[in-house]
């Protein structure tokens, strides 16, 4: 929904489109059949067809009276079903505003967005539109931009909602991992909120990471370990890997200290989780390897002998 509120028996216009696992849009290859229902007010049309080459299909959702309106859309040809919610804003007086939004975080990809809905509501906490036009107070700081529905950027001091308004659903969207937060004051109270973006985990990431941890490898293997079989230094620089990727796991989900970190670039990440993975992990080994007894201890410091070679 390009509006997301209306006055009560106001059409509110809303657009039905596809979308893929990594893009917001996509064209459609064939004509795709939906059905639209409207939980708490009526649609103008049950059934809407994204035609052949096209992203979308367009309907409208009204409510005779203020309050929401939840609106699904579902189709029977392998395509996910949907909801948003439309709001029918009442005309009382306006005495406070709120700010919702069940997610905190997203990959920083520039498409998977964070929404957030401010409301403008009376004493009852209705959506109301006041009969005014809305100015808050908006201050954004860290990654990320904040966007309407329909793309437009936002303005960055001071956010309007219109006479007819009382509900707005901007979008934050990032390319670049790391913190961002938003400061909106309207009549003199202040909400604040904060959100983060993380690097997402892709297989380009664990190759890095994987030539990282080769890299880690080699130096501990030409700075410690003198005894050059083949079958010793692929042992290690298999160890090593694993180590780096293991190592890069464990930030990522949080096992270690660094929970979602935010890293500048997947690539970087990679490398430096390769690297610190590899060196450790055949560091690790050899130490374990000896108190067990399964390497001579004199294997890596390039001494002659005669003990079990690993």
């Amino acid at each position: 929904m390009a509006k997301t509120s209306a006055p009560a028996q106001n059409w509110i216009a809303v657009f039905v489109g596809l979308r893929g696992r990594t893009e917001p849009a996509v064209i459609a290859d064939r004509d795709y059949l939906v059905h639209i229902s409207a939980d708490g007010g009526r649609v103008s049309g049950n059934e809407v067809t994204i035609l052949k080459g096209r992203s979308n299909a367009a309907t409208a959702v009204v409510r005779d009276t203020a309050g929401s309106v939840v609106v699904s859309a579902k189709s029977d040809q392998s395509l996910q079903p949907t909801s948003d919610t439309a709001i029918f804003c009442a005309t009382t007086p306006i005495t406070d505003f709120k700010v919702s939004g069940i997610r905190h975080e997203a990959p920083a990809d520039g498409k998977t967005p964070i929404v957030i809905a401010v409301s403008i509501v009376d004493k009852e906490d209705q959506p109301t539109m006041g009969q005014q036009t809305k100015k808050l107070s908006a201050d954004p700081k860290g990654v990320g931009i904040w966007v309407f529905p329909t793309g437009d950027a936002l303005p960055r001091s001071d956010w309007e909602l219109g006479e007819n308004e009382c509900e707005i659903k901007p979008n934050l969207i990032s390319q670049r991992s790391g913190s961002a937060s938003l400061s909106l004051e309207f009549r003199h109270k202040k909400i604040e909120r904060s959100f983060d973006f993380y690097a997402e985990l892709t297989f380009a990431l664990i190759i890095w990471t994987i030539v990282g941890a080769l890299g880690g490898t080699s130096v501990h293997v030409f700075a410690y370990y003198r005894r050059r079989t083949v079958q010793s230094y692929l042992k290690r620089y298999f160890i090593g890997v694993l180590s780096g990727i293991a190592l890069l796991l464990a930030a990522y989900f949080g096992v270690v200290s660094v929970k979602r970190p935010f890293f500048p670039s997947g690539v970087a990440i990679g490398v430096l989780f390769g690297l610190i993975g590899g060196f450790l992990g055949v560091a690790t080994f050899e130490l374990i390897a000896r108190k067990i007894g399964a390497v001579n201890p004199n294997a890596s410091i390039g001494g002659s002998s005669k003990g079990k070679s690993n």
